[in-house]
């Protein structure tokens, strides 16, 4: 289980029609494979607090993993890869949102450390002030490699699509894949590989870094479960009731 917390903060607006919700400008979407803690997506509200984890599609919209309702924590967070850096001015982007940073205190690293592309944490204790988030607190993350592993390594990726040349050669949320004639299909096929796909793969790792897919499960958006017990199995049907 992979679990981060992307961003916190209060719920500004609710899109039942659409399947998502606003937190400090930032659009949050929801699915089926969504999970919720101490909420659900019918009774969120504007307003609410919450922190969620998820994954980033290619058009910056975060689509939610976890949402977990906070009735202690009121502090509002935003994590991601710094863009249009502006040292003199004290502000970059984060996910679309402007951060002043001006005033905050740093943990993991000094103003020097800053640049477009560094990983960072900002906190604040007020909602947006004229849509910028304020930042109080400044955390550099110093991420560990760039997350490839050694020639042969296995590793599982659940994520999203973020970069497709074809069904042989594309990124998952940043990691290059590519497929063989040995690909295993288990739910899907190479026809569902497209921009913004949330899929898993399977794989290891070959001397460049990318990921060789041995196994891919398409994760669809519309995912139907039953629960129950079994009151008849169909050996010869392959069926079960």
């Amino acid at each position: 289980i992979s679990y981060d917390e992307e961003i916190q903060g209060p719920v500004d607006s609710v899109d039942l029609a659409d399947e998502s919700f606003v937190i400090l400008g930032q659009i949050i979407l929801v699915d089926d494979l969504t999970n919720f803690l101490g909420v659900t997506f019918d009774t969120l509200e504007p307003g609410q607090i919450v922190e969620v984890s998820g994954l980033f599609d290619v058009d910056g919209n975060l689509l939610a993993t976890l949402v977990k309702l906070e009735e202690d924590d009121t502090t509002s967070k935003l994590e991601g890869l710094v863009e249009n850096l502006d040292s003199s001015g004290g502000l970059f982007d984060l996910n679309g949102v402007t951060v002043d940073y001006s005033l905050a205190s740093f943990e993991g690293g000094t103003f020097e450390d800053l640049a477009d592309g560094i990983l960072v944490r900002v906190k604040s204790s007020t909602d947006l002030v004229d849509g910028v988030f304020v930042a109080d607190v400044l955390i550099i993350k110093n991420e560990d490699g760039d997350g490839s592993g050694g020639q042969g390594d296995p590793i599982n990726i659940d994520g999203i699509i973020t970069s497709f040349d074809s069904p042989e050669s594309f990124s998952v949320s940043g990691q290059a894949v590519i497929t063989t004639s040995s690909t295993n299909y288990l739910v899907g096929s190479a026809g569902d590989l497209e921009l913004n796909a949330r899929i898993r793969v399977k794989g290891t790792f070959d001397e460049a870094g990318v990921v060789v897919a041995d196994h891919i499960t398409t994760q669809t958006r519309h995912f139907l479960s039953v629960e129950g017990a079994i009151e008849a199995v169909d050996m010869a049907g392959q069926t079960v009731t």
